[in-house]
């Protein structure tokens, strides 16, 4: 179902640029027919082949939001055929424009910090169609945020209990999502992460956010995530009190150096 519908819209793309299945297979190196079986859903497109179809037909916000949308996996455990929320396809698209992320997560480990592990049972058990090279190219292309030219500084702070509650309950995947974890932080020196104790001094822990931060006119914005669907802020008084909660809780974090020292323990 899903190559069918990012094919009915790759064939939108296509006819709104102005190219033939002839002339749009020519400039990826490609035979007519097998654009032809792209955009019947009979064929899947591979990374390279979307690469090149997009940067052709150079396709509208609109239509490169539809594409996108059949391209990301949906929420664990969203209906078959749904695609992802459009404010999370927003903050997704601008996630590698930005200049400072910040990231708190209670019960969840964001795609970006899992292992593949992790990614894969999340989506077996929810009992997601999604296949597995799809899962793994979503999961490479959100970890382009530590790799792109000039990448955002990330500060993260997961609960623990995000690090010790794995899908399914499978305990024997925390060591390896603690690997994973310390690996991330030795491999990049903009990304940051802070683990919130079950002894923290706080009150209560508000929901899951990511704080975006641009550099000149472009507005922040911060997402929240709720079930399936989610929320974008961009008013700035609202912006600033998600940032200002965010630093509220890193304050009461273990410091980076303890965090990486808990997340150490975690792998034994």
């Amino acid at each position: 179902m899903r190559d069918a519908r990012l094919g009915a819209v790759l064939k939108e793309a296509r006819e709104a640029a102005g190219f033939t299945q002839t002339r749009a297979g020519e400039k990826i190196k490609r035979s007519q027919a097998k654009v032809h079986r792209i955009e019947s859903g009979i064929e899947r497109v591979s990374p390279t082949e979307l690469r090149g179809l997009v940067d052709l037909y150079a396709p509208s916000p609109e239509l490169m939001a539809r594409i996108e949308g059949q391209t990301t996996p949906a929420t664990a455990g969203a209906p078959d055929g749904a695609s992802p929320n459009r404010y999370f396809m927003a903050m997704r698209r601008a996630e590698q424009a930005a200049v400072e992320i910040l990231s708190l997560q209670s019960e969840r480990i964001p795609m970006q910090l899992q292992a593949s592990q992790y990614t894969l049972l999340q989506y077996e058990l929810a009992g997601d169609p999604t296949s597995k090279t799809d899962l793994l190219r979503e999961k490479q292309d959100r970890e382009r945020v530590f790799t792109c030219d000039n990448p955002p500084i990330f500060r993260a702070i997961l609960a623990e209990s995000s690090l010790r509650r794995m899908p399914g309950g499978r305990s024997a995947l925390v060591p390896q999502q603690a690997e994973h974890l310390l690996s991330l932080i030795d491999a990049n020196p903009r990304f940051s992460l802070q683990v919130l104790h079950n002894g923290a001094d706080l009150p209560f822990l508000d929901a899951d956010l990511t704080v975006l931060k641009f550099a000149g006119k472009e507005k922040n914005m911060v997402y929240i995530p709720f079930g399936l669907d989610g929320r974008l802020i961009r008013d700035k008084q609202q912006v600033d009190e998600r940032e200002s909660y965010w630093r509220k809780v890193q304050a009461a974090a273990l410091s980076v150096e303890e965090s990486k020292k808990f997340i150490h323990e975690l792998t034994r």
